[in-house]
């Protein structure tokens, strides 16, 4: 979505019954809760689209049992509808935000770290030939399934560092190395195109969070001084 049209689903609490299946959609003041519940409780799943065509693939439930989910969902802006599965069942999978309900992208994921790429024609998902380079989740990604995506940072598995500055770039067809982040960062928000990309927020090698911003030129990564602040 957009800093005037964004869009909230699902996700995890400490309170009972873990998995929650609630939308809330912002208007650029505030956040109203929307009558539209999601179809499978999930947290950390792979999205991309807009608030009125959003798509929904992957994640993890914590109950009844622990488990990674193969299902995808589509928003339409007032109801959730099933849509092809995934080949492959993964948690914190990264997918270009820019992309679309008939034109996605998801790659990488855990546990374990993981490397396969799967891309979504609008019906079905299929298992690509192109592979990570770096296998891992939690990536920032920006770009979509028809033109460059980069995807920036990486958690490469359940041992330290819990974070790594690798960025890769993929082209539709195979995974190339980038230009490497000028911090290390995992789980961080990706912003932007790849050729200027910007990064927020995620955690670093210590698994300890961190509020940095870095921005990709397309041949640079930088971190700046700049901090995510509250609204």
């Amino acid at each position: 979505g957009t800093q005037t049209a964004g869009l909230g689903w699902g996700g995890w609490t400490n309170v009972a019954d873990y998995d929650i299946t609630s939308t809330n959609t912002y208007d650029g003041t505030s956040w109203t809760a929307s009558p539209a519940a999601m179809g499978n409780a999930r947290y950390q799943f792979s999205s991309a689209g807009t608030n009125t065509a959003a798509l929904m693939a992957g994640g993890g439930r914590a109950t009844p049992a622990a488990t990674n989910i193969v299902d995808t969902e589509e928003f339409d802006g007032t109801s959730w509808a099933s849509g092809g599965n995934l080949n492959t069942g993964t948690l914190t999978g990264a997918g270009g935000p820019q992309g679309s309900q008939t034109s996605a992208v998801i790659a990488g994921g855990n546990p374990p770290a993981r490397s396969q790429t799967e891309t979504y024609d609008g019906t079905s998902w299929t298992t690509s030939s192109a592979t990570l380079i770096e296998a891992g989740s939690g990536q920032a990604a920006s770009g979509t399934s028809s033109s460059p995506m980069l995807f920036a940072g990486n958690g490469p598995g359940g041992n330290p560092p819990y974070a790594v500055a690798t960025c890769q770039e993929f082209d539709g067809s195979a995974w190339a190395t980038s230009p490497s982040l000028g911090t290390v960062a995992a789980a961080a928000a990706g912003m932007g195109t790849p050729s200027e990309m910007v990064i927020a927020g995620g955690r670093n090698a210590a698994a300890s969070p961190v509020s940095q911003t870095q921005t990709f030129t397309g041949v640079t990564a930088t971190a700046t001084a700049s901090n995510i602040t509250s609204s």
